[in-house]
């Protein structure tokens, strides 16, 4: 009986050390419950075992005692000190272990609160990414054909450069909020890690897309320009050529006019 109890309790003194938690909440609290049923299913029939082996030794020494007989010495490692001291180490883990229980669930209850705000704020990151692409497109319609269309273009993309930029700080919280669940082994990390890596690609094609048609527009601004300036020559030149025929009729006029005097 004594063996048996012995064995039951270094048995779950090894189980309530164990500090291998599962990294899931579902999974958490399954053992809790698991925990919970040790305190008040398995432990209360073993203690009330231990009692009764404590009260059949003090019987049996109480009865030696009174028969004059040698004290009854029970085999080494199953005394009753022996007994009390393997219990008092199974109560140390078990309150160790419900303090470990109680800290881990905690903590992954906050990891868990941290990926449902990842969640939103990467949906809220993909819809304004979906929505900048369908305007920063309509971008890429069509080229400029004068200055003045130039600077439309050139407004428009300025409008939505001020309206992005701003939110790469955005962006660098949500890489941060992923690293952070990567850090605490959240039991789903890969599909976080993937979902941030999706996202913050999408943002820098984003801001490469804009950096092209930031380009774009210079080279077209810089064509727009020479092109004015050429027709600027061509009228110049219309107009001197224009000028040069005017002085030649006159010249004429008057040289005609002395040759008829």
């Amino acid at each position: 009986m004594v063996f048996e109890l012995l064995k039951w309790i270094k048995l779950k003194t090894v189980e309530l050390d164990d500090r291998l938690f599962p990294n899931s909440v579902q999974e958490m609290r399954l053992l809790m419950g698991n925990f919970k049923t040790f305190r008040t299913v398995e432990k209360p029939p073993k203690y009330r075992e231990k009692g009764i082996i404590e009260a059949h030794f003090f019987h049996i020494r109480t009865k030696q005692q009174t028969n004059h007989q040698r004290p009854y010495l029970p085999p080494e490692g199953r005394t009753l000190q022996d007994l009390e001291k393997e219990w008092v180490s199974l109560e140390k883990a078990e309150h160790s272990r419900g303090k470990a229980l109680q800290q881990e669930l905690l903590r992954l209850e906050r990891v868990e609160q941290l990926v449902q705000r990842f969640l939103k704020k990467a949906a809220l990151r993909v819809a304004y990414l979906e929505s900048m692409r369908e305007i920063t497109s309509k971008q890429d319609v069509g080229r400029p054909d004068n200055l003045e269309q130039f600077e439309a273009a050139a407004r428009k993309l300025e409008a939505i450069e001020t309206d992005m930029l701003p939110r790469g700080t955005h962006f660098k919280a949500l890489s941060e909020m992923a690293a952070e669940i990567k850090k605490e082994n959240y039991y789903d990390q890969d599909q976080i890690t993937k979902t941030q890596r999706d996202i913050a690609q999408q943002w820098q094609d984003l801001l490469s897309q804009l950096q092209r048609q930031r380009q774009s527009l210079k080279v077209t601004q810089e064509d727009l320009v020479l092109l004015r300036d050429i027709d600027t020559v061509v009228e110049e030149l219309k107009e001197l050529q224009l000028w040069k025929a005017g002085v030649y009729r006159q010249q004429y006029k008057f040289e005609f006019s002395v040759a008829i005097e």
